[in-house]
């Protein structure tokens, strides 16, 4: 909820051009946010919960939606995500680029059960915000971003591209 009031107040405020959501999940925050932006980027690379992703919003939305089956990172690769058995939403690619400690990733809830590997694309980041920002060069989107400690590099690959308009970044949900 409190996340949902955050972004209707972005919103209403003028930043309702587009929602970027990164790490859309199953689409729950997209759809809920379907009367407040024109328009839905939404990046899933879990090729099983994107499938899920398009079952629960190509119904519901229009053209306005963009449902993207790629990850965003430092650069264009083939990455190893890890799914928890338990936890589709919970996945993870492990390296660098991931802020989350070794002992975070391990945590017994994040693997209890065991995990899926699975081969999913990568593109390099700043590549597709800096096309998202071309299509709206007066500003007004918001970017949505739950990566599983994939937060930083996102943020560095969005100001990477050097979006001509300001952006606000909250830190992510909880």
């Amino acid at each position: 909820p409190d996340v949902l009031s955050v972004l209707a107040f972005l919103a209403r405020s003028g930043f309702d051009q587009a929602l970027i959501d990164v790490g859309a999940n199953v689409g729950l925050m997209t759809y809920h946010c379907r009367s407040l932006f024109r328009s839905f980027h939404c990046f899933e690379p879990n090729p099983r919960v994107f499938n899920v992703l398009t079952a629960n919003l190509a119904g519901v939305f229009g053209r306005e939606l963009h449902l993207h089956n790629f990850g965003l990172g430092e650069q264009d690769e083939t990455s190893v995500l890890f799914v928890p058995h338990r936890n589709q939403g919970g996945a993870f690619i492990a390296g660098n680029s991931n802020a989350y400690s070794e002992d975070v990733l391990s945590d017994a809830k994040r693997v209890l059960d065991g995990m899926s590997q699975i081969n999913v694309e990568v593109r390099r980041g700043r590549r597709v915000f800096q096309e998202l920002f071309a299509e709206m060069p007066d500003g007004g989107f918001v970017v949505k971003i739950d990566t599983e400690g994939f937060e930083r590099t996102i943020l560095r690959e969005i100001v990477a591209a050097k979006p001509a308009v300001a952006f606000t970044v909250m830190p992510p949900a909880s």
